[in-house]
């Protein structure tokens, strides 16, 4: 019965950007711009990240975006794309008795990334635990004394 009031609950549309032109002379320039918004929404934010962050927000009552650089992803043009994926409650362990997320001073991520991916990005060899190519990375964002963010 739970499975099917969540299942009825979901909602996995993403609203698109609209804008209105305050002069006539920049319906074209504002038209160019929302297509570009739209294009850029249904390549970064797709409609199954969304329906995963529905769904587990639904259960555990949150989750988490994390808007980030993956300078993996190169193209002839650029170097690194920007990428938007979603951290379920398990996977996020934040400052504890700090209940605003704006005073959050440290917070911890967890998240399973290939031996491959581990190559890639640090140029470490690491070997599989169960024999399972997945290795799971803790990271640590926290704030400097300047208040900038510092990854570990």
């Amino acid at each position: 019965m739970a499975f099917e009031i969540v299942e009825s609950k979901v909602d996995n549309s993403v609203p698109m950007p609209k804008l209105q032109p305050r002069y006539k002379n920049d319906i074209p320039l504002v038209g160019i711009t929302e297509d570009y918004l739209k294009f850029q929404m249904n390549r970064v934010l797709t409609k199954y990240l969304n329906d995963r962050s529905e769904r587990s927000t639904y259960i555990d009552g949150t989750g988490w975006y994390k808007v980030g650089w993956n300078s993996l992803e190169n193209t002839h043009e650029r170097s690194g794309d920007l990428s938007v994926d979603f951290r379920t409650v398990d996977q996020i362990i934040p400052q504890p008795g700090v209940t605003n997320y704006k005073n959050l001073e440290y917070i911890f991520e967890k998240q399973n990334v290939s031996i491959a991916t581990i190559y890639d990005l640090y140029h470490k060899i690491v070997s599989p635990v169960d024999g399972n190519n997945l290795v799971e990375v803790i990271y640590c964002y926290y704030l400097n004394n300047d208040r900038i963010v510092g990854l570990f």
